[in-house]
């Protein structure tokens, strides 16, 4: 997950593990004043807004992108829109970790506007296939979603449950006015 929180807040703590996926959803404990969270879920739990956390999958939705809304600790992360993308993020016949470019590597752009649009991009480089998953999404005409703070932190968290993958980001680049 890539997170934003409000960055005029003193701490921003973790959230939970497996589904949450380090933000939050529906029965777990999320991330501190977060504004938005961005999963790339390959398993597919990061949309389930299933009422208690014992419950297993359920209704997953695998190769999503998630984008889940304001939140601080037990209120909030409010599942805004999922978008199930035709290809995996996970890297299937590959033996060692993916060069730049290769197999395996897909190159995320995720553009917030100041006035609160989102668009995310996912280039998958074994195929040359350019996906745009959310696409100019206005965040400010979702009910109970927070106001764009003056101020904002980006971070990014990961979890697991029951099953693992490798997660690497490199070359991450943050620019603002544009």
């Amino acid at each position: 997950v890539v997170f934003l929180a409000d960055g005029s807040a003193p701490v921003v703590e973790v959230g939970q593990r497996a589904g949450s996926l380090g933000y939050a959803r529906y029965c777990q404990t999320g991330l501190t004043n977060a504004y938005l969270g961005v999963g790339l879920d390959s398993f597919g739990t990061f949309a389930s807004n299933e009422p208690t956390c014992n419950t297993g999958a359920g209704s997953r939705s695998p190769n999503s992108v998630v984008i889940r809304g304001s939140g601080n600790r037990n209120q909030g992360y409010a599942l805004i829109t999922n978008q199930v993308v035709r290809k995996s993020f996970v890297a299937t016949g590959v033996d060692a970790r993916p060069q730049v470019g290769a197999t395996g590597m897909q190159h995320v752009t995720l553009a917030l506007s100041p006035i609160g649009l989102l668009s995310v991009t996912i280039s998958f480089f074994d195929t040359n296939e350019q996906v745009n998953a959310i696409s100019q999404f206005n965040l400010s005409n979702v009910p109970g979603q927070a106001a764009l703070p003056e101020t904002l932190r980006i971070g990014v968290a990961g979890a697991t449950g029951g099953l693992s993958a490798v997660n690497e980001i490199s070359r991450l680049s943050v620019r603002i006015g544009e």
